[in-house]
């Protein structure tokens, strides 16, 4: 039993003492029970992987009233270390897992009696584990908490399994979201599972969208068919490895998407990507694909040395079926020397610049060849880019246009030649000279070593002519050269040609080749002289014959003459027999002129009196004429035509540097046929249907520039040359080309027949030379020259005179009305040593009087003459003067000069024709001049004359004109004399060249005269 007991307060100074007696006998028994369920039950939670606990609710500290024994095994720690509170449990949890127990244990606890954690514990091996904590609140009927009870397990291995888990985890979901591709999670019944953010940027649709709906609502209506079948293949178990369908975007445009599939379970994995782009190059490279199929030239792709691709052409071009070069090696296209120099020269320059262009010569599969253009380019992934075209056609037609355009030129060259023979024919030249230049031209047209022109001639009366293409000949023929090369070996022969080389070599023997001509009239070639049966053998010491060349050349049918021509280097063919057929026309007019002129002559001494005879004369130099005119005019019309239809490509494309040598071979043509049309009209003058072209000039330039034409020919014969002139000479309007061709005309007579050591005075008066009764005096004027009026510029005292007096040989009174007959020539022994055609005093008669003005004649046979023409002038013309009209010579001290004529001027210029022209024009504008032919001596006469401007061409030899200025200007007395740089070349940036080095001005060639006159005159005046 229990015994209690306790003291009751004092009640009247009396204690009292309570006492409760209570038996406890089955309590005990059941705190002896009690006692032995406690040991079974530590028994037991000792035995247990948690530790089971309970604790007060005495927050913070909660402490322990109960802990199982395993904490040791669990944590490390002794039990009695937390019930003594040595400890306190919270101290040992990981601090950043702490503040997150202690605030969800409060909230949860407390508001739903239960909590369970996760957190890591310090064990007493000092490392943390993970302990699972779950609790439970007990409160009392009043519902106050009253204790705490629960257990802790260990798992930490579950948990790293967790952490190891989500960290795997965690990168699969990094990389989903990561990939480029459409990667997806779908089940078996169609509806997207999981999807990564690629859909979005892809299709335009949020993520959640997509997740959870059907993917087929998705698909192109025309796809839906293969992707369902798609489907069922995927639930049989098998994988896609590849499939392409359509997926509708959010802007309703469709994009295409190439999948790659596999089921797992109830799942299907797959990846996806976006092929639009792809699609869309696809398409176009099939485009180009289709188009390069299309093409015409040949395209080819190479890696190394075989093709990947080749299209039809390719293949069509080189003869092989479509596709069977595929694979194979370049090299069977080409012949081994092609070959070696595509890789000795090509491939080296294709890997410098990385492509080539240029010809070949290939090869097809039957082993013909043909020409190729051909371009290579290498990419950057080292492939050979191969374009070629068949060209065959094009080289063929370029080399026929080139050998059109070659014989154009030579037709030119030829037609050049036939036209200066036969402008120099018709202006009387001297024959020898003409044949020369003939046979010098021809052997350079032909490429000839050596040859002769020569004339058909008879012993006796005889001639030979062409009759149904079989020659007849009559008499005895020979071969009398007009013109023959210079082939003599020694010092015979050299005397032999020199005797007779002026009045034309004979030769008799027909056992020649030339002889085989002349004997059969047709032509011989014979490109192997020395075995052909025709010729008769050389001399000993001839020079090499090594290819001969025969032409004989008809009037009609008559034969006239035979062209040799030797040693072309490549021999002589039919070609040129029909190349050198005008030049033999040239040949039968020049020659049959010569004839026309000889027989002339004949009746002219013989029927002088007969005038019909005059006029038959008249009749077949007209003719001649007119012949001419066609024979020249005919070529020159097809060459000009041929060359005007090139150049409109009417045959075909051409290059800009052909266009240019069109544009030449038309210039040249056009000037030859310029050239025949001033040669006709001499005949123009005779029908007196000339044109005069009037403009004011000064007489004394007319005459000044006049007398330098003879100038050179007076002094080779030294005949002294005076000038007796007025002051203030008038002006005249007249044609001034053909006053100064009237002068010239007289000029030259003067010369030709007055003897060496003689004189020539060139005088202008205002009244008729005063007669000399000792002469012969005849006027010839036109009658309506004849009535004198005062108010008429004809009227006698309104002319000026210019006399051309000589101490020649004179004329006899009975040849004085001869002068001025038309291809009448005076027989006298000393004209005999002149050829001629007696047009010259018949123009300068027929010019003057279509002046308005006459001719007067005053002569004595062995003393010389005076031919004067008139000429009218205005009054106005007349410039007023103080001076005396009494005549004076020019350059006399008593004449007043005007200070433009007291100019020294320096011309430099190394072209003769131009310094005739240049001076002859300048001096007749009264300006003295000095010269130069190079820079150097440029310098040397400007340093010892101090000229007052100097002229200076640019272009010059040892030193040009570039240089010469620019080393005046750095002379100081030579600085500021004035510089007009003359030159041809006109090209862009000339002029400012010339400028910069030192030049005043700048005129380019051909010179306007009156342009340069006027520069200098400014200069002067400055």
């Amino acid at each position: 039993m229990t015994i209690s007991t306790s003291i009751l307060p004092q009640e009247n100074h009396a204690t009292f003492v309570l006492a409760v007696i209570q038996d406890i006998t089955e309590r005990k028994a059941r705190e002896r029970e009690n006692l032995i369920l406690k040991e079974r039950l530590e028994f037991v939670l000792s035995s247990s992987p948690a530790i089971i606990y309970s604790c007060d609710v005495n927050p913070p500290n909660y402490s322990l009233k109960f802990i199982s024994q395993n904490i040791k095994t669990i944590v490390n720690y002794d039990s009695e270390d937390f019930l003594s509170h040595l400890y306190q449990w919270h101290d040992f949890i990981h601090p950043e897992d702490y503040e997150i127990f202690r605030e969800e244990m409060v909230q949860e606890l407390f508001t739903n009696n239960h909590f369970r954690t996760e957190y890591r514990f310090l064990t007493g091996n000092e490392h943390y584990i993970w302990l699972q904590d779950e609790m439970m609140l007990w409160r009392d009927s009043n519902g106050n908490p009253i204790e705490i009870v629960g257990y802790i397990a260990n798992i930490h291995d579950r948990k790293q399994a967790q952490i190891q888990l989500k960290r795997k985890t965690e990168e699969l979901d990094r990389f989903f979201s990561l990939a480029i591709d459409l990667l997806c999670i779908a089940n078996m019944d169609g509806y997207f599972i999981r999807l990564n953010t690629e859909w979005e940027k892809v299709l335009g649709y949020p993520i959640n969208q997509l997740e959870g709906s059907k993917f087929l609502d998705y698909v192109h209506r025309d796809d839906l068919a293969s992707t369902l079948k798609a489907m069922s293949h995927l639930k049989t178990g098998g994988d896609i490895p590849s499939f392409i369908n359509r997926f509708r975007c959010a802007d309703g445009n469709y994009r295409w998407l190439e999948w790659r599939s596999a089921p797992m379970g109830n799942y299907i994995y797959a990846a996806a990507r976006d092929i639009t782009q792809r699609r869309k190059n696809e398409e176009d490279i099939n485009r180009q694909l289709a188009a390069i199929e299309a093409a015409i030239n040949g395209i080819a792709v190479l890696q190394g040395d075989n093709y990947l691709y080749a299209n039809k052409s390719h293949h069509e071009m080189f003869g092989y079926e479509e596709g069977e070069l595929i694979g194979k090696d370049w090299h069977i296209l080409y012949s081994p020397e092609e070959i070696e120099v595509i890789e000795r020269d090509i491939f080296p320059q294709l890997m410098a610049d990385g492509a080539w262009y240029g010809e070949m010569k290939a090869k097809k599969k039957d082993g013909s060849t043909f020409d190729e253009g051909l371009s290579l380019t290498v990419t950057k992934d080292s492939l050979l880019i191969c374009i070629c075209q068949d060209v065959t056609e094009r080289k063929r037609y370029e080399q026929e246009k080139s050998v059109l355009m070659n014989t154009i030129q030579r037709n030119n060259d030829l037609l050049s030649t036939m036209s200066k023979a036969e402008s120099q024919f018709i202006t009387a030249e001297n024959r020898l000279t003409i044949f020369e230049q003939l046979l010098s031209d021809l052997l350079e047209l032909t490429d000839s070593e050596y040859g002769f022109i020569g004339e058909v001639l008879f012993k006796e009366d005889g001639n030979a002519f062409m009759e149904e293409n079989f020659l007849k000949i009559r008499g005895v023929p020979f071969l009398k050269t007009h013109s023959v090369t210079n082939i003599s070996w020694n010092e015979q022969t050299q005397k032999f040609y020199e005797e007779n080389y002026e009045r034309g070599m004979e030769f008799y023997n027909m056992n020649t080749l030339f002889g085989a001509v002349i004997m059969t009239g047709k032509p011989v070639i014979a490109n192997n002289p020395s075995i052909d049966p025709r010729g008769g053998g050389t001399p000993p010491g001839h020079p090499p014959l090594n290819a001969f060349l025969g032409l004989p050349f008809f009037s009609g049918s008559n034969l006239v003459g035979v062209v040799g021509i030797a040693n072309a280097l490549n021999g002589y063919d039919q070609s040129v027999i029909e190349y050198l057929q005008p030049f033999l026309m040239t040949c039968s007019i020049l020659i049959e002129g010569y004839r026309l002129d000889r027989r002339r002559k004949s009746a002219e001494a013989q029927l002088f009196q007969s005038n019909q005879e005059l006029k038959r004369a008249n009749r077949l130099k007209d003719e001649f004429l007119a012949n001419m005119s066609h024979e020249l005019r005919t070529p020159l019309n097809a060459i000009l035509g041929m060359t005007e239809g090139l150049s409109e490509q009417v045959f075909g494309e051409i290059s800009e540097r052909q266009l240019k040598a069109l544009k030449t071979i038309d210039r040249s043509g056009t000037h030859l046929l310029d050239l025949i049309n001033d040669i006709l009209d001499l005949a123009k003058i005779e029908a007196e249907h000339l044109e005069l072209h009037l403009e004011t000039v000064s007489l004394n330039s007319l005459c000044d520039s006049s007398i330098t034409f003879i100038k050179q020919l007076a002094m080779k014969k030294r005949i002294q040359l005076k000038m007796e002139y007025p002051p203030h000479l008038p002006s005249l309007i007249v044609d001034e080309r053909r006053i100064r061709q009237v002068l010239i005309n007289l000029l030259n007579n003067g010369v030709k027949f007055t003897p060496e050591g003689g004189s020539i005075t060139v005088k202008v008066a205002y009244n008729p030379p005063p007669q000399n009764p000792d002469f012969v005096t005849k006027i010839f004027e036109k009658p309506e020259n004849l009535k004198p009026d005062s108010n008429n510029l004809s009227s006698p005292s309104n002319y000026i005179y210019i006399s051309i007096i000589d101490t020649g040989i004179g004329i006899t009174p009975d040849n004085i009305n001869k002068l001025f007959q038309p291809f009448i020539q005076i027989d006298s022994a000393l004209n005999r040593q002149y050829s001629g055609t007696g047009l010259g005093l018949s123009l300068v008669k027929r010019i003057i009087e279509l002046h308005g003005g006459y001719v007067i004649l005053s002569t004595k046979l062995a003393q010389g003459s005076c031919f004067t023409i008139a000429l009218p002038y205005t009054l106005s013309n007349i410039p007023t003067s103080p001076l005396s009209d009494n005549y004076l010579p020019t350059g006399s001290p008593n004449m007043t000069q005007l200070s433009i004529t007291e100019a020294l001027i320096l011309l430099v210029e190394d072209n003769e024709a131009n310094i005739r022209t240049i001076s002859s024009y300048l001096k007749a504008k009264g300006y003295c001049l000095i010269f130069a032919q190079n820079g150097q001596q440029a310098i040397s006469v400007a340093q010892s004359q101090k000229p007052d401007l100097i002229l200076m061409d640019i272009q010059m030899p040892q030193m040009n004109g570039l240089e010469a200025i620019e080393k005046i200007r750095q002379n100081p007395d030579l600085a500021n004399i004035p510089i007009i740089a003359l030159t041809a070349l006109a090209m862009e940036g000339d002029r400012e060249k010339c400028l910069k080095i030192g030049a005043n001005e700048y005129l380019s060639k051909p010179l306007k005269l009156k342009e340069l006159a006027h520069k200098i005159q400014q200069f002067i005046k400055n």
